[in-house]
């Protein structure tokens, strides 16, 4: 039986490391090697460069960038079990009526050792628990067409093509799903646990 999960958004090298290791040792074993362990990398600021948005045909900006957070669970205080690379996307000030406050998840592995446990989902509700919290009305994720992510408990449709969103979808090739949930709004009970730096 696996220990109490804690989940936290990393800020330090260490927790980074462990894991920038766990998303390159789930999503970097593909004909999509070099260039997911060089997403995987830039994401969590190991690495510098450009990464190009296949939706909107331009390069991410910095501050599209910057915006990138990181989320680990972990076990015994210290071994990673599941993380996501996500992000909120403010709505901008001259949007049209459709266009919301969304996050979106671009990344999400667990242990290969610690799947069928429940943990992506508990890594999806973590992510959308801090995505209410700080006011987004949707969660977005840029899903591989993996059958997880059509699991009746997630609760994600298909978004519609017609989106108008600025979702970062790095990949040009595979089976590339944008899903949506809606996300209720926040009671006073939400909030979100960082890690010290």
């Amino acid at each position: 039986m696996l220990a109490p999960l804690e989940f936290t958004i990393i800020l330090d090298d260490t927790s980074k490391r462990k894991a920038c290791d766990l998303l390159a040792s789930r999503l970097a074993s593909s004909r999509l090697t070099k260039d997911n362990l060089q997403l995987i990398a830039k994401l969590l600021g190991f690495s510098k460069g450009e990464m190009h948005c296949h939706l909107s045909g331009r390069p991410l900006a910095h501050k599209e960038r910057e915006a990138y957070c990181c989320a680990i669970g972990t076990v015994a205080g210290c071994r990673v079990v599941v993380a996501a690379c996500f992000r909120h996307v403010e709505r901008p000030r001259r949007a049209s009526a459709s266009q919301r406050n969304f996050t979106e998840l671009l990344l999400l592995a667990v242990d290969r050792n610690e799947e069928h446990k429940g943990l992506g989902r508990s890594m999806v509700e973590y992510v959308h628990d801090c995505a209410r919290a700080v006011g987004s009305e949707q969660l977005i994720v840029v899903s591989n067409g993996h059958d997880f992510w059509r699991h009746p408990g997630l609760r994600f449709v298909d978004l519609e093509p017609n989106h108008g969103l600025n979702v970062f979808v790095p990949w040009s090739v595979g089976n590339i799903k944008l899903l949506v949930r809606c996300i209720e709004a926040a009671g006073p009970e939400a909030r979100i646990v960082e890690a010290k730096e």
